[in-house]
């Protein structure tokens, strides 16, 4: 997750993969709402191992107003695993 234009590059140099990266307004309060709502739904889906990879797919991206969610085309469009994708995960149950 970043902010501002720069974010995209700002995570590539710090090994972070643009599919793990989203750059938003943080002066739009929607903007932020959707991408601290879409981190929360992605760690948690991740940890009852729903989800192989904690990354933002494109749907998220837009909902925080990310420009650059359409030139990443190597995204998911969706972040629902395939049946054989999916593990067993890493708590119980978690209730947010």
């Amino acid at each position: 997750m970043g902010v501002g234009m720069d974010a995209y590059d700002q995570g590539t140099r710090m090994g972070i993969a643009p599919a793990a990266t989203v750059a938003y307004d943080h002066r739009d309060a929607e903007a932020t709402r959707s991408v601290f709502a879409a981190s929360a739904e992605n760690a948690r889906e991740y940890a009852l191992g729903r989800r192989t990879r904690s990354v933002y797919c494109e749907q998220q991206k837009r909902a925080a107003g990310d420009r650059f969610a359409d030139l990443l085309s190597q995204e998911p469009k969706s972040n629902k695993p395939s049946k054989r994708e999916l593990k067993k995960g890493i708590v119980d149950d978690i209730n947010l």
